[in-house]
């Protein structure tokens, strides 16, 4: 049967629609289903039991489109329909003037199902081939894999000097591309170096800012040198300069 396609492309049709009809009984009875194109068909066969398989006379089909209700069930109004389809971004199928037996919409839904079904794998057939995108590696990533801690701390503390140099002349460019490399380098760091807090502290335009992100550094040092004395008095340090802010 004719069917109209009032939201979404006939050409390209989503997967996933709502369909519904009009009913030649009751005023202005709207009856409803959603119908949606499976991505992977199911082959029903699979899933029934041997003993019960032997018993059946004819073979089982793929389903590739189903809906759900099979039977459309009753709407408060087509404008309804519309708002849902629109909210959850469906085309919207209109399958016309039908009289409401159960057999006959159980029939009229599985025909537009299966025509739906046919539009989209025509569609999908059409559809050009992604093109794979190329990974460009890192170089950076590249070089600070091959460094040990030590020499990781060094990278970030000229990052830090960037960064700093950046938040002073209010160079939002460069900001971003230090701060970019310092995540991409904070993923190369164990937690014990709290680069979260760094950066929270070193991103600081003012004078204690640059204060935090020198201690910070200091303290990464000594952290990686195994100088455990001196990292209490830095962390108590750290601590008085944020609570004063």
């Amino acid at each position: 049967m004719a069917t109209t396609f009032e939201l979404g492309d006939l050409q390209q049709p989503k997967g996933h629609a709502l369909l519904y009809f009009t009913s030649t009984e009751g005023e202005n009875e709207v009856l409803a289903t959603y119908v949606v194109v499976l991505p992977i068909a199911i082959n029903p066969a699979k899933y029934i039991p041997p003993a019960f398989a032997a018993r059946m006379t004819h073979a089982v089909a793929a389903v590739a489109a189903t809906a759900l209700p099979p039977i459309p069930e009753t709407m408060e109004s087509v404008a309804a329909v519309r708002r849902l389809a629109v909210f959850r971004s469906d085309d919207l199928l209109n399958g016309g003037v039908i009289d409401p037996d159960p057999e006959r919409l159980m029939l009229a839904t599985h025909e537009i199902a299966q025509e739906y079904a046919a539009r989209y794998q025509r569609a999908l057939d059409l559809a050009p081939e992604p093109e794979p995108k190329e990974t460009v590696p890192d170089e950076d990533v590249l070089r600070w894999v091959l460094m040990g801690e030590k020499e990781r701390i060094g990278e970030l503390a000229k990052l830090t000097g960037q960064l700093r140099y950046a938040l002073e002349g209010n160079d939002q460019h460069l900001l971003e591309a230090a701060m970019a490399q310092v995540h991409k380098l904070k993923a190369l760091l164990p937690e014990k170096y709290r680069i979260g807090e760094f950066l929270e502290a070193a991103r600081r335009p003012d004078a204690t800012g640059r204060r935090l992100a020198e201690l910070y550094i200091d303290r990464c040092y000594k952290l990686s040198n195994e100088e455990y004395e001196s990292l209490a008095q830095l962390d108590r340090e750290i601590e008085r300069l944020q609570q004063e802010t």
